[in-house]
């Protein structure tokens, strides 16, 4: 078996899952008061709209800022494969949810082209993990 070389994609892959995983940090943190304000007259729903909406925004957050650390180091390519998915779904769900912010359709089409690439990258680097 030969030695593979180590090439940019896994690392620009890796950076670009933490910034989307950061982005995706941000906007749950800017979107949930907003959202939770809007339900906050429906008894009962606001807890639903918690467990639905702004957990799995933070937990996809954290999954793809876990799995970029693991990109950029080429080490557990699942993990790094997970974290890179979960920036593609972050980023869908934010591109759906921010129409209520002054938010421009062009940002959320760049952001899912970028997760795609990133989702490439790490797929085709697969010889280069540990």
């Amino acid at each position: 078996m030969s030695k593979v070389g180590k090439t940019w994609f896994a690392r620009f892959a890796g950076i670009i899952d933490a910034v989307l995983g950061c982005l995706a940090l941000l906007g749950g943190i800017i979107l949930s008061p907003r959202i939770l304000g809007q339900t906050a007259r429906m008894p009962g729903f606001n807890i639903f709209v918690f467990v639905v909406i702004i957990l799995p925004l933070f937990v996809f957050g954290i999954l793809s800022i876990v799995g970029s650390v693991f990109n950029i180091i080429t080490k557990r390519w699942r993990l790094a494969l997970t974290g890179s998915i979960s920036s593609l779904i972050v980023v869908a769900f934010l591109s759906l949810s921010a129409t209520e912010v002054e938010y421009h359709p062009a940002l959320g089409i760049l952001a899912i082209l970028l997760s795609t690439i990133g989702i490439v990258f790490t797929s085709i680097t697969r010889r280069e993990f540990k």
